[in-house]
């Protein structure tokens, strides 16, 4: 069974999170006991995904939520958007370093239809996640980043935006 993203997000974090993880401001180093904790409870090993999280953190989201975000768009880190795109949010057209075209499965008209789609590709996971914020703020999308600490909010208004295709991500 697939589940959603907000699923996903909802069962990795509970329906609240902690005022801990309020965001520090920008530049404000991150407690480090915060950090390694959310990290090492999540069970994020992976030193790229970790620094991508803590980005996150520093813009004021819900690290446990961007990395049930994660999971959900790289099927847990294995796809190939992931793998050869460095593309964690599978974002499409052209990036930075080109684009990596492959069969996606999506809703068109109501109907799971199969087509080549184009994915962007980054050279890290940093410049992927400022390339999604760019993103973010545009205008279909930007009444999420108002709700990025509040998960349920934040993903529900992006999939309202059209972020995804299907209407049960």
């Amino acid at each position: 069974m697939v589940q959603s993203a907000l699923t996903t997000a909802k069962a990795m974090i509970g329906a609240e999170s902690p005022s801990t993880l309020a965001a520090t401001e920008l530049g404000e180093p991150i407690p480090q006991g915060i950090a390694e904790g959310i990290l090492s409870q999540a069970g994020v090993v992976d030193a790229a995904v970790q620094q991508l999280l803590i980005h996150a953190f520093q813009e004021g989201f819900d690290p446990r939520m961007i990395l049930a975000f994660l999971r959900h768009e790289t099927g847990n880190f294995t796809s190939q958007v992931f793998k050869e795109a460095m593309n964690p949010f599978s974002v499409k057209g052209q990036g930075p370093a080109g684009g990596l075209t492959l069969p996606a499965w999506e809703v068109i008209g109501g109907k799971n239809v199969m087509s080549n789609e184009t994915f962007r590709k980054y050279q890290d996971l940093t410049q992927a996640f400022q390339d999604w914020l760019k993103i973010l703020s545009q205008p279909n999308f930007s009444a999420a980043l108002s709700m990025k600490a509040d998960p349920g909010g934040f993903l529900d208004t992006l999939q309202k935006g059209g972020y995804a295709t299907d209407p049960v991500w």
